[in-house]
């Protein structure tokens, strides 16, 4: 996966998941990204042109993973 090997050329930790289904039903790949390397992650992806992200923050609520949408604010896009 691109996204995945542009993260790791830059010593970011990403591991590639199936996506859950809490996010979206169906196939379908993500990369689990540490928090504290979450800006560093989407300024390399964006530099390599990879734009199209959805990012989830996931907690555990009653033994069970919730995923939370993150909504960037504009300044931190880029």
């Amino acid at each position: 996966m691109k996204a995945e090997q542009c993260l790791l050329e830059q010593k970011l930790r990403a591991g590639v998941l199936p996506l859950p289904s809490q996010i979206s039903t169906g196939c379908g790949i993500c990369l689990r990204i540490n928090r504290d390397e979450i800006k560093s992650a989407l300024k390399v992806l964006a530099d390599k042109n990879i734009n199209e992200i959805g990012l989830f923050m996931r907690e555990t609520i009653n033994g069970q993973f919730s995923y939370t949408e993150y909504r960037r604010n504009r300044d931190e896009k880029n």
